[in-house]
């Protein structure tokens, strides 16, 4: 589900700013930076030596025996709470190890959603997609999830068609394409009517132990999906931190921001959603 670009870290430290203040997260920063809050990721393992996960907060399971690695869950983690690349990095992660390169099972994704919502999780970033059809078991747990109160987001898919990928074709289930820096679609993002959110997805800079520089420089909706759910926890942090008795549903709350902020197309400014924020809780 993405593009590669083994780059140099000093190089390209703009790329991840000016992703970031596209959006203009670093501000949002300043208010939280996620704590309160528990995501778990479904991927592949993570490479807990990077030094973005020295002294994280993050407990690491896995749900599938295979020793075929893959950067991809690794990537995705850095940028939901890596020390510098991550754009809520001091929520709270579980790490769910599901997927064996670039497969998984319906057994392996049972365990670990069943693991997730053990741990009372808010979110659960699944940064994955498909084009065959979930299992009736795959299903039942995304609902039993749901049912739970459970935000659960996924990306689009890569191939620009107009179609969503599973799970992210799913009802219960917060659908993520990408965007370039010029905030337009980006060109291999797939899109739908039912798309809930969009991120950046071009030259996302990532942790990546595959180089000796230790990052690299990536396009893909997967990418997207994993900042779209670190503005979700400084977007529920925020709340959990200034609203009393802020027992709220997200996902209601972001269609009703998105549809105060129609010229967004659906993209986070956190400066906007800041003053939605304080308007809609009159803070």
């Amino acid at each position: 589900m993405v593009g590669v670009v083994l780059t140099n870290r000093r190089d390209n430290q703009l790329d991840k700013w000016e992703n970031y203040e596209l959006l203009n997260i670093p501000s949002f920063q300043k208010l939280t930076k996620g704590e309160g809050v528990k995501i778990a990721v479904l991927d592949s393992e993570i490479d807990l030596t990077h030094p973005e996960f020295k002294n994280k907060n993050i407990t690491y399971k896995e749900f599938i025996d295979s020793n075929n690695h893959n950067y991809h869950g690794t990537a995705v983690s850095s940028l939901i709470c890596g020390e510098t690349l991550g754009v809520a990095p001091e929520a709270e992660l579980y790490h769910l190890k599901m997927l064996s390169d670039e497969f998984g099972s319906g057994k392996s994704w049972d365990r670990a959603f069943s693991y997730a919502m053990s741990q009372d999780v808010d979110l659960i970033c699944m940064s994955i997609g498909t084009k065959a059809k979930l299992s009736a078991s795959m299903e039942q747990s995304i609902q039993n999830a749901s049912d739970k109160g459970i935000v659960m987001v996924s990306p689009s898919g890569n191939e620009g068609l107009t179609v969503l990928r599973n799970p992210a074709n799913n009802e219960n289930v917060m659908a993520v394409g990408g965007i370039a820096i010029d905030r337009k679609l980006a060109k291999k993002s797939n899109k739908s009517k039912f798309m809930e959110g969009y991120a950046a997805s071009e030259n996302v800079f990532i942790a990546d132990t595959r180089t000796k520089d230790l990052y690299s420089s990536v396009n893909g909706t997967s990418f997207a999906n994993a900042i779209y759910v670190g503005q979700l926890a400084l977007l529920l942090s925020y709340i959990k931190n200034n609203v009393k008795d802020s027992d709220i549903n997200i996902r209601k709350f972001m269609a009703e921001y998105n549809a105060s902020h129609r010229e967004q197309r659906k993209v986070i400014d956190m400066n906007m959603l800041k003053e939605y924020i304080d308007i809609y809780f009159s803070l």
